[in-house]
C-alpha cells in the first residue's frame, strides 16, 4: 500500500511538471516578438530619407558630386513641393543657385536648378503653387508671366498697388495682419490682390473671411 502511494505521488509530480513545461512552451509561442519589418521602398528608392537628404542625393547623381560637397537650404516647403538654394563646395563663382523640386509618386524630382529664368513649360506639368513660383517665362509669347496675378484675377480679385512694409514683396498674404501696416516712411509701392470687402488674398487665391474662422 505504501509503495502504491509513493508511485502515485511520483506520477502526480511528473504530471504537474509536464503541465508546467507545456504551459511555458505555449507562452513562448504566444508572446514571441514579431519579426521586424524592413522599411518599404518607394519607387525603387530608399525610403525614410529627409527632404534635404533626398535633394542632396539628386544633385550628387546629376553632377557627380559627393554628398559632403553639397549644401542645401530649403526656403519654402509644402508636402509635395520644395524651393531652395544649393551650393557646391569648395564654393566660388557658379557654385550656387536656386532649385525647385516636386514629389512624383512618392519620390522627389529636381524640376529646375540654376540662376537663370524659370520657363513656364518646365514648371506647368508639376502645378507648382503660385506663391512658390510667382513668375515664369512664357516661351510662346516671349514674355514673363505673372502667375500670382493670374491666380488673383481667376479667383475674383483685382491687381492694384498699395503702400506696404519695405520687407514685403508683391502679392503678400493679406489674410494676415502686418504686411501693409508700416508707416509711410517705412513702406513702398507693391502689387497686391484686392479681393473686395468679403474676401482676402492668401498668397494663392481670394478666400472668404468666413473660411478663415473655421
Amino acid at each position: 500500500m505504501k509503495i502504491s502511494e509513493g508511485v502515485n505521488k511520483k506520477a502526480v509530480i511528473i504530471i504537474i511538471i509536464a503541465i508546467i513545461v507545456v504551459a511555458i512552451a505555449a507562452c513562448r509561442i504566444i508572446f514571441k516578438p514579431a519579426p521586424k519589418s524592413e522599411p518599404e521602398e518607394k519607387g525603387g528608392k530608399e525610403a525614410l530619407l529627409s527632404e534635404e537628404e533626398a535633394i542632396k542625393k539628386l544633385f550628387a547623381e546629376k553632377y557627380d558630386k559627393e554628398l559632403s560637397e553639397i549644401t542645401i537650404n530649403i526656403s519654402q516647403e509644402t508636402e509635395n513641393y520644395l524651393r531652395g538654394e544649393v551650393e557646391f563646395q569648395p564654393g566660388g563663382p557658379g557654385s550656387s543657385g536656386g532649385f525647385l523640386a516636386a514629389k512624383v509618386n512618392g519620390d522627389w524630382e529636381l524640376v529646375y536648378d540654376g540662376n537663370g529664368v524659370i520657363f513656364c513649360s518646365v514648371i506647368e506639368p508639376y502645378n507648382f503653387p503660385v506663391n512658390m513660383v510667382m513668375e515664369c517665362f512664357d516661351e510662346e509669347t516671349e514674355e514673363p508671366r505673372d502667375r500670382t496675378g493670374e491666380a488673383c484675377v481667376n479667383s475674383g480679385g483685382a491687381i492694384t498697388t498699395f503702400l506696404c512694409c519695405m520687407s514685403t514683396g508683391d502679392y503678400p498674404n493679406l489674410c494676415l495682419i502686418g504686411p501693409c501696416g508700416c508707416s509711410p516712411d517705412n513702406s513702398h509701392q507693391i502689387k497686391i490682390c484686392d479681393c473686395g470687402t468679403e474676401k482676402c488674398f492668401n498668397g494663392e487665391e481670394c478666400v472668404p473671411f468666413e473660411e478663415l474662422k473655421k
